[in-house]
C-alpha cells in the first residue's frame, strides 16, 4: 500500500525518513517541511506558540512566488523581532509574509478598532 512518507533507502537496510509529502512546501525551487519550519519558529525566544500557513488561493495578482504566513502568539514580542529571531534559522525564501489583502484586511480593523476608541 502507498504511503504519503518520503523514505530514502540507506545501505544496510536502513532508511531516513523526510516527512509526509502533504507536510512539504516547495517555494522558488528549494524544499523544507511545515513541521520542520513550526519547530524553528516555536524555538524564537519569547514565542509561546506558532504555526506556518501555506496559502492555496493564490490571486492572480499575486507575486509569482507563493509565500508562507505565520500565526504567532508571541506576547511581548513585535513582528519584527519575531523574525529576527527566526532569520537565522531558516531560508529567506521560507520567510513568512502577509498577502496584500491580508494587510488591508488588518488595516481595516485597525481603523475600526480606532474609530470606536
Amino acid at each position: 500500500m502507498p504511503l504519503s512518507d518520503l523514505i530514502e533507502p540507506l545501505p544496510g537496510g536502513r532508511f531516513l525518513l523526510h516527512g509526509r509529502h502533504a507536510d512539504l512546501v516547495n517555494i522558488a525551487g528549494k524544499r523544507t517541511s511545515l513541521a520542520y519550519l513550526n519547530h524553528q519558529i516555536g524555538a524564537v525566544p519569547g514565542v509561546v506558540d506558532a504555526a506556518f500557513f501555506l496559502p492555496d488561493d493564490v490571486q492572480p495578482d499575486d507575486a509569482a512566488i507563493t509565500r508562507l504566513c505565520a500565526f504567532v502568539v508571541a506576547p511581548g514580542l513585535s513582528r519584527d523581532a519575531v523574525l529576527a529571531g527566526l532569520r537565522p534559522r531558516i531560508d529567506t525564501v521560507f520567510m513568512p509574509r502577509l498577502p496584500r489583502e491580508a494587510l488591508k484586511s488588518l488595516h481595516a480593523q485597525w481603523r475600526a478598532s480606532q474609530s470606536q476608541a
